[in-house]
Parts: structure tokens; C-alpha cells; sequence
């Protein structure tokens, strides 16, 4: 199923985004009168696939007489991005594990001892 955009003739601006199946008949837009100051144009969108150590950047526009395309591309992650996500993926981890780290230093849990679930969520929830 093809998309189409309605742009402003004077500035390339998008009016509106469309399938298809809003031209019941034909299943294209219709021919504008340049008067109008509008343009139907095909949508074409370039959007590979990311993979885990990569980022999506863009989109870049171009446009032709025929065709509104967005473009984007992937590109992998630099060392510095690499290691921040690093960095508050093992913030994220200290922080979840901060209560039992608490309960475990100020010896409020006697490792061996048989606590109910309901007893150590107490613990946990006096740290919290």
C-alpha cells in the first residue's frame, strides 16, 4: 500500500500524510492544479532495521518531482556511548539493589536465619 503527502507548494511544508486507501477508485491521489499551491507526492521512507550497538539518526528529506523521501540511517554507537550506557545500566543496578545492600551492612539481616517473605519485605521496606 502506497503513502502520499499533501505539500504546500511554497515551502515543501507537509499538509498531510495519506494511504492508499483514502483514493477508493484509483488508489492515487489526484492531479492538483499548480494554482492550488499544493502537491501530492509518493511517500517513500527508508527505515533499515537497528541493531543492538547501533542508533537510528535522521530522517533527511529529499524531494523530487515525484517523491517525498525520508531517509535514516544507522550508524554504531561511539565508545563514549557505549560506556554511559554502561554507566546507568550499573547506576540503575546499585539503586535496585541499595535496600538489600543497607540490610546486609548495618546487620539488620542475619544471613542463615529462617525469615518469612513477610519479614524480609518488612526489612526491605524500612530501607525504602
Amino acid at each position: 500500500m502506497a503513502n502520499y503527502v499533501l505539500l504546500n507548494n511554497s515551502d515543501d511544508s507537509i499538509i498531510e500524510e495519506v494511504d492508499s486507501s483514502r483514493f477508493r477508485k484509483t488508489g492515487k491521489p489526484p492531479i492538483l492544479k499548480s494554482e492550488k499551491g499544493i502537491r501530492w507526492l509518493e511517500l517513500v521512507v527508508v527505515d533499515p532495521e537497528t541493531g543492538e550497538d547501533q542508533v537510528k539518526e535522521g530522517p533527511t528529506i529529499a524531494i523530487s518531482d515525484t517523491k517525498y523521501t525520508r531517509t535514516f540511517t544507522v550508524r554504531d554507537k561511539t565508545a563514549d556511548e557505549l560506556k554511559t550506557e554502561k554507566t546507568v545500566q550499573a547506576d540503575n543496578i546499585v539503586e535496585s539493589l541499595k535496600p538489600l545492600l543497607d540490610i546486609l551492612n548495618d546487620g539488620s539481616f542475619v544471613p542463615g536465619s529462617n525469615y518469612t517473605d513477610k519479614q524480609i519485605k518488612a526489612k526491605f521496606e524500612e530501607k525504602l
